[in-house]
């Protein structure tokens, strides 16, 4: 964890640093040369709009055509004051991945990151915290937690005790509670300040922001799985020790080994069939078949498939389909059919007799050519 924290505080100061810079390119891609066409007739009103170069147009149409500018803002640039709680929802801080802090957009407190809080000139950094519980606690007058519409006290909720926080930092004794007699609009699970996240937490469902910095490892729907975002901390949890440095230390701290043999399955007298269908078992080792990975190897799991690739084939010279290239028989050895005219007549004196048995006794093996 302690190394995901030093790249993130790394990335942090790496573009504090280049802000500068960020501010430069921002005006180059502010304005647009061909778009400049000062033939065009502007209207002759005064509704003053500020250009992403930080000057003052009368209008729109004088800020597009005169100025040759791609946004702007409603309102002279000087006289725009951003004040704490302003909703951010319009506001595009670009798509660097520093994390900047919480601002309310759409209603709600939400982590953002961007390349700098100034924008078209306007510095929105009134309006960003420095923390979830912060932006909460300030912006609670203006925040879509509480919906007096849903309130609704006759509801009979069930007296049992599964406590949720509210987005309103109030503990409710389930979500029951929290819905009808609250009024708060979203919630997380335990009592708030007293939710402890455990090691292997499975994060599935929880959103950590916008941001592209990566978090660390956590278990998303039972896997460990890499995730980015803004910051450990969710509304009132801190999720950081359900994360892991390495997708190797979050496998063995939380999907744990497997036992891929296990000797009570052995059974060497339980009669496989012999078909060659190998199997690549958990331990390494290419069986013939799932019968014998299971009852002659113990192993839990297996592939379809020899663990190497193995040249298999017909070792039988005698055969009609010898491979000379083969180094494991697999059983499709063709064999042309024995010609005879006489049943049992094997010395081909048209006649069954004593050396026809004898002959046969002395051929017992061979193959029929």
């Amino acid at each position: 964890m302690k190394n995901v924290l030093t790249i993130l505080l790394f990335t942090i100061a790496s573009m504090i640093a280049i802000s500068s810079n960020n501010t430069v390119n921002a005006q180059i891609f502010c304005i647009d040369q061909t778009q400049i066409d000062t033939e065009v007739y502007c209207p002759l009103i005064y509704l003053p709009v500020c250009g992403c170069d930080g000057v003052t147009y009368s209008n729109e149409c004088e800020a597009q055509f005169y100025g040759g500018v791609t946004s702007w803002t409603l309102g002279i640039c000087g006289d725009i004051v951003i004040t704490p709680c302003n909703d951010l929802a319009d506001v595009d801080f670009g798509f660097c991945d520093m994390v900047m802090g919480v601002g309310v957009i759409n209603g709600v407190c939400t982590n953002i990151s961007g390349c700098g809080a100034v924008v078209n000139g306007i510095d929105y950094s009134p309006a960003i915290y420095t923390s979830m519980e912060m932006c909460i606690t300030e912006c609670s007058d203006t925040l879509a937690c509480i919906d007096p519409a849903q309130i609704d006290t006759t509801i009979p909720c069930p007296l049992v005790f599964i406590p949720v926080c509210g987005c309103d930092g109030v503990t409710y004794d389930n979500e029951c509670y929290a819905i009808n007699y609250g009024g708060v609009t979203s919630w997380t699970a335990g009592v708030c300040g007293n939710v402890v996240i455990e090691p292997c937490t499975d994060v599935s469902g929880i959103s950590f922001g916008a941001c592209l910095a990566i978090l660390g490892v956590a278990v998303v729907d039972g896997s460990c799985s890499y995730i980015s975002g803004c910051g450990y901390n969710i509304g009132s949890v801190d999720y950081s020790p359900a994360f892991y440095d390495t997708m190797e230390a979050c496998v063995a701290g939380c999907e744990g080994p497997v036992d891929c043999v296990d000797p009570t399955l052995i059974d060497p007298n339980f009669g496989c069939y012999d078909l060659w269908d190998p199997v690549c078992g958990c331990d390494g080792v290419t069986y013939s078949n799932e019968c014998y990975a299971t009852n002659f190897g113990g192993v839990t799991s297996w592939t379809p498939g020899a663990c190497i690739d193995i040249s298999g084939g017909c070792t039988y010279m005698q055969a009609l389909n010898y491979s000379p290239d083969a180094i494991l028989d697999d059983g499709s050895c063709l064999f042309p059919p024995c010609i005879n005219t006489c049943s049992g007549d094997v010395d081909g004196d048209s006649s069954v007799s004593v050396s026809d048995i004898l002959l046969l006794l002395s051929n017992f093996g061979a193959i029929c050519q």
